[in-house]
């Protein structure tokens, strides 16, 4: 009974952690693999106490109280509408799983083309860009290295390094940390290293200070298409993969700088 047990809490883990990585994938978001993980094993208890017939865990609304805490345990509070999409995937998988069971489908060739279904839909999701949106990708350089970014076109981003009046991209934190200083911590503004600067931003949550700095270069790559751009680069911690690329890379300025190539 304890093999069993324990075989029945790493499965329910596993799948736990696959619709948490689909739900990320249909969703846009980051998948951090350590909350995802811990979302998955509190995903698996569950199952193993539901399985050990305890009435108070079993039904419907329990279930979706569950989803609830695996959502927010695995994309933070703020993503509380990625909820119904879990519980979709979660019914999904399940429901694929117990039909390949019933066949006859052996567990571990289960959880291979769960994993294996779950991997294909990220690479084909990676794949397509947004509803009408160009797939791009921005490249920037500093001091020898380079970073390679999927980024979109962000109609609401109009901020501007006060002094230059170059615009700003707004890029993931963590595609940036090749490029940063170390002991950089963007949300501690006494950490700021030498030659950035500072920018307000104004977003739904208020207004703040963000670090930024100057690449030695930059370019954006579009459909069959590569020009220069010129801008500050401020890391964030985004839900978002992608930069945020401003309006003016796209307009064609009188001074040329931004020639978009269109």
């Amino acid at each position: 009974m304890r093999v069993q047990g324990e075989a029945y809490f790493f499965m329910n883990a596993w799948m736990d952690f696959l619709c948490l990585a689909l739900t990320a994938v249909l969703g846009r978001r980051r998948l951090r693999p350590g909350r995802a993980a811990l979302a998955a094993f509190l995903g698996a208890g569950y199952a193993v106490l539901s399985w050990a017939a305890l009435p108070l865990l079993g039904g419907v609304p329990a279930l979706l109280f569950m989803g609830l805490i695996l959502t927010c345990a695995g994309f933070g509070r703020r993503c509380l509408r990625l909820w119904p999409l879990l519980m979709a995937s979660g019914w999904l998988l399940y429901g694929l799983a117990d039909f390949a069971a019933r066949q006859g489908a052996p567990p571990l060739l289960i959880l291979f083309l769960s994993g294996a279904g779950v991997g294909l839909c990220a690479l084909l999701c990676r794949r397509l860009p947004a509803k009408g949106q160009e797939r791009l990708e921005v490249r920037i350089r500093l001091r020898g290295r380079e970073a390679r970014l999927p980024a979109f076109r962000d109609s609401g981003n109009l901020l501007c390094e006060p002094i230059s009046g170059l615009p700003v991209i707004v890029a993931p934190l963590e595609k940036l940390r090749t490029l940063m200083p170390p002991g950089v911590q963007v949300n501690d503004l006494s950490t700021l290293p030498p030659g950035w600067r500072f920018v307000r931003a104004r977003t739904a949550a208020g207004s703040r200070m963000m670090m930024c700095f100057h690449p030695d270069g930059m370019s954006v790559r579009g459909k069959n298409r590569v020009w220069p751009a010129d801008g500050w680069v401020a890391p964030a911690e985004l839900e978002e993969e992608r930069a945020l690329l401003p309006e003016a890379f796209f307009v064609e300025q009188k001074e040329g700088r931004y020639h978009a190539g269109l």
